[in-house]
């Protein structure tokens, strides 16, 4: 009898039957595909989502993990999931897919310390190359600027201004050593006319030498 009554209240509408809650509206307009699979075990909804590509909505609900295969082939701009237990909803909730994870450019600390540890072997390996090239060039005596000006480099002269050794190049050259004897004489017979034509100073060889460290000449 009291199940003839429950029946028969039932079917009058006199009775409630039980139904599943349904979970709250999603708040968060953007998120990720893991996000999205966390709402739906945190929910306990079912994995299951309609899909919208560029603003055309797929025919059959997916999953995240088809989601997330359709979004890493790049050839969408814009990516929308709607859960299928929010489609009924007067504003149905769409989320935005966040097609890929943000990227951090800033640099970090090792990173800036490799750069520079990098940078200064790049210069130490620059300085060595350039003291080898300019040792070689010694070694060959083509110095431009110092072996046509100065003469031939002697390795083994020690600069007496800056006591530098290897750097002093050295030539022949011709000087005055001021009035001759000879010359002398022949203007006291010539009443002077021998000194308009040759002149009193006399030239004599000698050796120069440059420093190329402290840019010091003198003659020896």
């Amino acid at each position: 009898m009291a199940l003839l009554l429950w029946a028969w209240m039932a079917m009058n509408g006199h009775l409630d039957w039980p139904s599943k809650k349904l979970p709250s509206e999603i708040r968060i307009r953007t998120m990720t595909p893991s996000q999205l699979r966390h709402w739906s075990f945190q929910n306990s909804q079912p994995d299951q989502w309609w899909l919208s590509l560029d603003g055309v909505t797929e025919e059959i609900p997916v999953t995240v993990a088809e989601i997330e295969r359709l979004i890493k082939t790049g050839e969408y701009a814009l990516a929308q999931a709607l859960h299928v237990s929010q489609a009924g909803l007067m504003n149905p909730p769409w989320i935005d897919v966040i097609m890929r994870q943000a990227v951090n450019t800033q640099p970090t600390v090792e990173a800036a310390l490799a750069a520079l540890a990098l940078s200064k072997m790049a210069q130490e390996t620059e300085r060595v190359r350039l003291q080898a090239e300019h040792v070689r060039l010694q070694a060959e005596c083509v110095l431009p600027s110092q072996n046509w000006t100065w003469g031939d480099l002697n390795r083994k002269m020690i600069c007496p201004h800056c006591q530098t050794t290897g750097k002093i190049y050295i030539k022949l050259i011709k000087q005055k050593k001021g009035i001759s004897g000879a010359k002398a004489t022949g203007a006291l017979l010539t009443a002077g006319f021998s000194i308009l034509a040759t002149g009193l100073s006399r030239k004599e060889q000698c050796t120069q030498a440059h420093c190329v460290e402290c840019n010091s000449t003198w003659n020896f």
